[in-house]
């Protein structure tokens, strides 16, 4: 009976371990789309500003867009709550177009949430976007160029 206790007790010792460093080793890990947009040219980084909604703390990582009518938005979202980054966020173009958001999806940890949005019928040609929300006087706005060079 001793063994089958000690056996139950380091399975548990080890899986306490597992919830706790498998998100810390998942930091930095991009999907296979991104970095394949990385190599073609159309993924943009997002700046390392943090700002502050509804108590989480979020941070724009960068955008996909390689002209061809779709805009993909990839976030980070800390903080104590369960899900860290809003449901639904705006995408306005640098002429005021607001784009339709057609999807989203998240994989959350303990302390931080990694996120994409999806947006279709994006025009042609443009140069910047602004990614925002605003709700119950709380708001947040990241604005990326869509061009080499500029910031």
């Amino acid at each position: 009976m001793r063994i089958i206790e000690w056996m139950l007790l380091s399975v548990l010792i080890v899986q306490v371990i597992m919830v706790t460093l498998v998100p810390l080793a998942n930091l930095n890990r991009l999907s296979d789309d991104v970095r394949k947009a990385k190599k073609q040219g159309s993924f943009f980084e997002g700046s390392p500003e943090i700002q502050t909604y509804f108590g989480k703390k979020i941070r724009l990582n960068g955008v996909l867009y390689d002209g061809d009518g779709e805009l993909s938005v990839y976030m980070t979202g800390t903080g104590k709550t369960p899900s860290k980054l809003p449901n639904r966020v705006q995408v306005q173009t640098d002429s005021g177009f607001l784009l339709d958001q057609r999807g989203s999806s998240s994989s959350n940890h303990s302390f931080r949430s990694d996120g994409d949005y999806l947006f279709s019928n994006v025009p042609q040609g443009i140069r910047s976007v602004r990614i925002f929300n605003e709700a119950y006087g709380e708001s947040f706005s990241f604005t990326i160029p869509l061009t080499r060079g500029e910031r």
